[in-house]
């Protein structure tokens, strides 16, 4: 524990423990007994700063945590206003840590940006030339397509298996690159100056690239499964419904209805979903801290830290909507992926750490006793 924390806590330690013999009384000891030194990344210039357990320099900031009075995350039991403090904290240092840093974070979005245009660039050609008429008629001597054509077909046919192909290249293509994006913020929330190649990292090595591909397939087939069973009930109404209006007689009144609750079943369905893939938030950051860890522990691990996290991942992320919102326009976008990738990176971090500490007590408490 850092010295100055450690301090603290003893100084604090006869309030709270008067405190908790008043469990209904919310002082400055208990909220001070959610307050923990938490190392981030840092950064005034010419000023010297404590050193990190990894010899990394930090700054030493205030952030809430989990203790006995907040079981259940550590943003449960900060209540009104005030449980919105744990995100500004997180993304104060988020803004720290990125100081000096802002043109290589810049530099790693435009270079993921101009990859995905020219991708979207290729599937429009592509979709274009497959629609003229000239291969049209090249492609219709094969059976499948006349089919198609026969069915009214083929343009939705063309249009989807050419985003079907831009996707599996997306994938092999962006997949490592977003990992090296992830370790280039990891580092910069434990304080690192790491240099814009490190974007780079998983295509040095095809065990790197492979494995990078392995984790995020892994994770991609559970969310796709989560939501696919928690939006099929949304599938199935709306399915009902348009069978429905294909009937004789049907009342548009009852379709409308079933349409609707189509709408609200899917929309909840996503939202539970978004939050039950909360688990497997910190598969990524444990990957780029240990590129050695198995694929399995890795997820498995992330969903024990996550547990009672799974609220507080929701909040932060639902905390950057507004820039998200703003990132339409494409160039906000160069600011914010750096930002929120350093935000989630010290969330992480946190997490992380919190539970390393806490396991490493379980085993001491198990040789004491």
């Amino acid at each position: 524990m850092d010295p100055a924390a450690e301090q603290m806590e003893r100084r604090l330690a006869p309030a709270l423990a008067k405190n908790r013999e008043q469990p209904n009384v919310l002082g400055k000891a208990r909220k001070a007994d959610r307050d923990v030194y938490f190392p981030i990344a840092a950064t005034a210039a010419g000023r010297s700063l404590p050193a990190s357990p990894d010899g990394s320099r930090i700054n030493l900031a205030r952030i809430p945590r989990e203790s006995e009075h907040t079981k259940g995350g550590y943003n449960d039991a900060i209540e009104g206003n005030e449980g919105m403090t744990v995100n500004r904290h997180i993304k104060r240092n988020a803004k720290n840590a990125l100081r000096g840093q802002w043109s290589k974070g810049i530099a790693a979005a435009l270079i993921l940006l101009c990859v995905v245009i020219a991708l979207t660039l290729l599937e429009t050609t592509v979709d274009t030339i497959l629609g003229t008429e000239a291969y049209f008629t090249m492609l219709s001597q094969f059976g499948p397509v006349q089919w198609l054509t026969s069915h009214g077909l083929y343009d939705s046919a063309v249009r989807y298996s050419v985003l079907a192909v831009v996707l599996i290249l997306e994938f092999f293509l962006l997949t490592p690159f977003g990992f090296g994006f992830l370790k280039w913020a990891y580092e910069i929330a434990s304080g690192k100056r790491s240099p814009i190649t490190l974007i780079f990292y998983y295509y040095t090595g095809f065990k790197k690239y492979f494995k990078s591909l392995r984790v995020a397939f892994s994770v991609l087939l559970r969310v796709v499964c989560y939501t696919f069973v928690l939006t099929l009930p949304a599938m199935l109404l709306y399915g009902g419904a348009c069978y429905y209006a294909s009937t004789p007689g049907y009342l548009p009144y009852f379709y409308l209805v079933m349409v609707g609750l189509s709408v609200l079943f899917a929309l909840c369905g996503g939202v539970l979903a978004l939050i039950l893939s909360m688990k497997y938030m910190i598969v990524a950051f444990l990957f780029v801290e240990d590129p050695q860890i198995k694929v399995r522990p890795s997820i498995q691990r992330s969903a024990e830290i996550m547990k009672q996290q799974k609220r507080s991942a929701a909040s932060l992320l639902f905390s950057f909507v507004p820039l998200l919102l703003l990132s339409l326009a494409y160039l906000p976008l160069l600011f914010v992926l750096p930002y929120i990738a350093v935000a989630f990176a010290i969330f992480a971090k946190y997490l992380i750490e919190k539970d390393r500490r806490e396991h490493a007590a379980g085993l001491q408490n198990g040789e004491v006793n």
